[in-house]
């Protein structure tokens, strides 16, 4: 099975039926999606640097990265528009006007560029729609303020083997130390929101509110609330933000989430939410175009022997660190150094890679990957291993974290009966149905797209080798359900592409 007890903590059988030993169809050639119904098919639809109109959908032309990740889906006045990252530490993000192709799937009409004020984004990762109409994205793997310089770069020696530090260099190198006044590690690390009309998408606005860390997903499940993963490598945070005011993530109230690992069979665990307090753009834009140290906001020692002769013990993605807040800087720490402050204030800062968020309103769950949990994680959550990664299954309210989705580590690899790493989520309410795509190199190095629906788990699709499978996105259009799919980093001569799968039959209401 999937799991390896650790401190007598017993480990949960998954909810989900396993799916039968089935090879999904390879993307190359696909015509028919039998697991999707009759009529879906695999539609290409762009490729990264495809001239549309004339200009470049992203690509390497002016620096911006070619690894398409998330996409967005907005239908407004009949019209259907996508809104792409290309991540990477110096990304962007596109608009594109999709249109409805007679003899199937869509055709790109038009795209641009999304104007971003301020130095370029950095790895824009995950995406998802809002209750009220626009795009909510991140920057992940936010630079270590701890171990920069004093004009802000972060040497390679610094990394520490996380890879994190390495993309703020590479960001460094080849844009920033050009830009007017550089960069800074407290300008990156932000979740950041597109307003998208009936003519496209406006610029892109920092959402300052929502904390700094490594921004995975941020999933509004009303329009005040909204709950986000940290997919830092070294383990992570998971957060809620409830807003002052319906629609505006300008100013509201942070809290963190603090796991306990379950008793029994019955659940993988419970959360319970630690508050952090009232954020506020405002408190940020005064600072951020010149950001603070690091020391005027904590002190930090490395413990001796993992014991702290000043300040709390945190263990981080940032490792094990004695911290301690300077007098009068909770707010600053609060904004800047979020994973810290909640580490400090008693939250959990563990979890393992927390990569794609989905909600199920009808049930009131919260879906989110964990895209492997290896033995270190396992210590700190209370926990079994999980190599392959875990699905689970999160009641904001209830608290109780169950298993719905898991793999099994095979001498071969993660097996074809279950899941491998998984990465980005997407739920189809019209569907019911989770779908799941998979980012990792356990299973052969090859990618597979699931879905899961009424408790069983269905293999939809392989990726070419290598590819990650990813950029889902969900749309109800023409009375049609679709679903957008990119891949990315398929090899070095190839760029990344993305598709359109559909149409899928929507149950009759």
């Amino acid at each position: 099975m999937w799991w390896t007890l650790l401190a007598c903590v017993p480990a949960p059988a998954p909810l989900v039926t396993p799916a039968d030993p089935a090879t999904p169809p390879r993307v190359e050639g696909v015509t028919a999606l039998p697991a999707l119904g009759e009529g879906a098919r695999w539609w290409p639809l762009l490729a990264a640097g495809e001239p549309v109109a004339g200009v470049p959908f992203g690509g390497d032309a002016g620096g911006v990265a070619d690894a398409m990740d998330a996409n967005t889906l907005h239908v407004r006045d009949g019209r259907l528009w996508m809104v792409t990252h290309f991540e990477r530490a110096a990304g962007a993000l596109y608009v594109s006007e999709l249109v409805r192709r007679p003899e199937g799937g869509f055709v790109a009409a038009s795209t641009a560029p999304i104007p971003v004020d301020g130095p370029a984004v950095y790895n824009p990762c995950g995406a998802a729609p809002s209750p009220w109409g626009s795009h909510l994205g991140s920057e992940e793997y936010e630079p270590d303020a701890a171990v920069a310089l004093a004009d802000g770069h972060i040497p390679l020696e610094a990394d520490r083997g996380r890879g994190v530090e390495r993309e703020f260099d590479n960001g460094w190198n080849t844009r920033w130390r050009t830009l007017p006044g550089g960069s800074a590690p407290y300008r990156h690390g932000w979740a950041f929101e597109v307003k998208v009309g009936p003519q496209g998408a406006g610029a892109l606005q920092r959402r300052f509110a929502l904390g700094r860390y490594s921004h995975e997903q941020q999933l509004a499940v009303d329009d005040r609330t909204v709950y986000l993963s940290d997919d830092h490598p070294g383990g992570g945070g998971l957060y809620r933000f409830v807003a002052a005011a319906a629609g505006d993530l300008s100013r509201g109230t942070l809290a963190a989430a603090a796991f306990t690992a379950g008793p029994d069979a019955a659940t993988l665990g419970t959360v319970r939410w630690v508050e952090l307090g009232p954020t506020d753009d405002a408190v940020v834009a005064a600072r951020w175009a010149s950001p603070p140290s690091f020391t005027e906001i904590l002190t930090r020692t490395l413990p001796a022997d993992g014991v702290c002769a000043a300040g709390q013990l945190v263990e981080s993605a940032t490792g094990r660190e004695c911290l301690g807040l300077v007098p009068g800087a909770e707010a600053l720490a609060r904004h800047f150094e979020t994973r810290r402050y909640a580490g400090l204030r008693g939250a959990t800062t563990a979890f393992p890679k927390e990569e794609g968020l989905a909600w199920d309103a009808r049930r009131g769950r919260i879906f989110a990957a964990w895209s492997a949990v290896d033995a270190d994680a396992a210590r700190r959550l209370g926990v079994g291993t999980a190599p392959c990664g875990l699905v689970v299954s999160i009641d904001p309210v209830g608290g109780a974290v169950d298993v719905v989705a898991s793999g099994e580590l095979t001498s071969a690899g993660c097996a074809t009966t279950g899941i491998a790493n998984p990465d980005n989520l997407v739920w189809a309410p019209e569907l019911d149905t989770l779908f799941i795509a998979e980012d990792g190199r356990k299973r052969g190095g090859e990618n597979w797209l699931w879905a899961l629906r009424d408790g069983r788990l269905t293999p939809v699709l392989r990726g070419p080798p290598t590819a990650e499978v990813s950029g889902l996105g969900w749309v109800v259009f023409g009375g049609e359900g679709w679903l957008a799919v990119d891949l990315q980093e398929e090899s070095a001569t190839t760029p990344s592409r993305l598709a359109m799968v559909g149409p899928l039959v929507l149950p009759a209401r």
